[in-house]
């Protein structure tokens, strides 16, 4: 081989390597996506999995059970060590103000509307209790 078809042979390995270096990094970013997809889709089955169903006094509630264990209620630990998964707990009370400590336990505020109706704040302060909220 002489000099002129070993300089051509390198430029064609160089352009090949070259080549082949970008098809190894557009495979690493199309196995980060993938990765980044899988655990997303991992994420939605366990919360999918997590979903729990409530009736309360009627009033029918879907939440994570992540959000009932927030604030660490020994009421809602005992309630879902002792269902089964899938199955809808009934809570034998008044479950118009339910939706109240629902969101209190996903970290929301309450409504001023709310605090400032003196009979509501009451029935708000016993179901919170109740719950231990």
């Amino acid at each position: 081989m002489n000099k002129e078809e070993f300089q051509n042979f390198r430029e064609r390995f160089n352009r090949f390597e070259n080549g082949f270096n970008e098809l190894v990094k557009d495979q690493n970013k199309k196995n980060e996506k993938w990765d980044k997809y899988s655990k997303q889709y991992t994420q939605l089955k366990d919360t999918e999995k997590s979903l729990i169903k409530l009736n309360v006094g009627g009033f029918k509630f879907t939440t994570t059970k992540s959000t009932l264990l927030s604030l660490s209620c020994k009421f809602f630990e005992e309630l879902l060590s002792s269902s089964s998964p899938n199955e809808e707990i009934f809570i034998d009370r008044p479950g118009k103000n339910f939706e109240h400590i629902l969101n209190t336990l996903r970290g929301k505020k309450l409504n001023n509307n709310i605090l400032n109706d003196p009979h509501m704040k009451y029935s708000l302060i016993i179901e919170a209790r109740f719950y231990g909220v």
